[in-house]
């Protein structure tokens, strides 16, 4: 009887909430507390323990870089709340970018999270010189459009 009540009277208020109310990010600067809470956050519904502490600093994280973050996370608690199989508290913003989260073993976190980090420079950096060798290529030998050739 209480879901029926509550999905009778409060799923109209539901769907405009999800559906009509817009972000309002653009009102103020992100990186101040205030502005943080136009943000979108990206946790949501963690599943976490009722009082935990740590799931309000990691909401406030993605709402401040969430579009962008990378997380090495450790085994324990927020292994449990933040990647048990079949349900993720992490979402993505309009653009379809949010979190990248993944778990590593008992106390390597840091080694874990300094591999992602070069790994994704070193990444970057082949980029790099990928299109400089693109750019660089004589016209008879370009494999790409002479529009995107332009673009770059």
């Amino acid at each position: 009887k209480p879901m029926q009540y509550s999905a009778d009277n409060h799923n109209a208020h539901w769907e405009y909430s999800l559906n009509r109310v817009t972000q309002k990010g653009h009102l103020a600067d992100k990186m101040t507390v205030k502005g943080s809470q136009f943000q979108q956050p990206l946790l949501e519904y963690s599943g976490a323990c009722a009082g935990c502490g740590e799931t309000p600093y990691v909401k406030l994280l993605t709402q401040m870089f969430g579009d962008r973050m990378v997380i090495a996370n450790s085994s324990g608690c927020s292994s449990v709340w933040g990647g048990s199989y079949g349900v993720s508290p992490w979402r993505k913003n309009e653009k379809g970018q949010g979190p990248a989260w993944a778990r590593s073993l008992f106390e390597d976190t840091a080694e874990y999270g300094l591999g992602m980090a070069i790994s994704s420079r070193q990444r970057r950096a082949r980029l790099v010189d990928d299109v400089r060798e693109l750019l660089e290529m004589p016209e008879t030998e370009q494999v790409a459009s002479p529009a995107l050739v332009a673009g770059l």
